[in-house]
């Protein structure tokens, strides 16, 4: 991880490396679905101190990772396969395995542990917005964004889908990645951290031992869609419908020094959502990246159209939010 790790996301750190995680989970800070806050903020925010969750960030990044957890470095079109292969696959195994445990232990429990029959209720929720949330992923988002890849690949412009944009239609899968984490939360407070009573029987034991696997695989499903799939799908596509000729283009290379960075935040500040500019410069500008982070943090994309050695080439635009 890289020495601004301060600076970025609680979301950011983990699409980096998915171990840092396990760093968020023992101090309860969210990294899916709240994973856009800052991560001091994130530690402010849950009265934990920021220097130790630095220092135990440290100790994973220098610890040896699975490289095929980088899941920040794959096709966009193999992390939807994934997703659906992998988390679709469990999700849709375990809905109708934990309706049935926590209604059984609704029933058998319920008068001496009511919180049991919440917890069923919240499930039966929970379950059917799942079931309508992964058919739209599957038959609507994930097939545009594999169109978009392959689209790129062919040097040619898909057709515009009929919900609108992978940005409308991302808002909506983000609002239910809210509404299934503030169920799974609930559960889990009612639950104790799905930690079963003395008394529980063999079915009691299984269903909380179930509803936590199925949280933790939950918030690594959500995170890989709002922190990686989603974000890049969007700038996959607002790329792919701005072409270059229709993008303004400053050369550094031109301008005297002292002018060029007031020049690139004036050009920046002047741009509408989704808009973007082009920079050209004879050597890698990450100086003026960090400054952007600095001034302009979660306002700003950057990306990298061509790497020296002679020339730098960089889409800077204006994000969504």
């Amino acid at each position: 991880m890289e020495v601004q790790i301060d600076k970025k996301t609680v979301g950011e750190i983990v699409a980096a490396d998915y171990r840092a995680a396990g760093v968020f989970e023992k101090h309860g800070i969210d990294f899916c679905c709240g994973g856009q806050i800052p991560l001091r903020a994130a530690c402010a925010e849950k009265g934990v101190d920021a220097e130790e969750v630095l220092q135990e960030l440290g100790q994973v990044a220098q610890s040896a990772g699975d490289p095929s957890e980088r899941y920040d470095q794959w096709e966009l079109d193999f992390l939807a396969d994934y997703i659906v292969n992998q988390h679709h696959a469990y999700t849709k195994s375990m809905i109708p395995r934990l309706k049935e445990f926590a209604a059984t232990v609704a029933d058998v429990h319920g008068d001496s542990h009511p919180e049991t029959r919440t917890v069923a209720r919240l499930w039966d929720e929970l379950s059917g917005e799942f079931i309508m949330h992964m058919q739209k992923e599957e038959l609507m988002l994930f097939p545009y964004i594999k169109r978009l890849v392959r689209s790129k690949a062919d040097g040619d412009l898909p057709a515009k889908p009929r919900f609108g944009s992978a940005h409308e239609l991302i808002q909506d899968m983000e609002a239910d990645h809210e509404s299934a984490g503030d169920h799974l939360a609930q559960i889990e407070a009612l639950s104790e951290g799905f930690t079963p009573p003395q008394d529980a029987c063999n079915t009691y034991q299984a269903l909380y031992a179930y509803l936590a696997e199925f949280d933790a695989s939950t918030k690594k499903h959500v995170h890989l869609e709002n922190n990686i799939l989603f974000p890049k799908a969007v700038q996959l596509e607002t790329h792919m419908r701005k072409p270059d000729v229709e993008t303004k283009t400053i050369d550094v290379r031109t301008i005297p020094p002292p002018q060029r960075h007031p020049l690139i935040f004036q050009t920046f500040d002047a741009l509408e959502p989704e808009q973007s500019f082009l920079l050209l410069n004879d050597h890698d500008p990450k100086p003026l990246y960090y400054q952007f982070r600095f001034e302009r943090e979660n306002q700003f994309t950057w990306e990298y159209l061509e790497e020296g050695p002679a020339v730098w080439r960089v889409r800077i635009g204006r994000s969504l939010s």
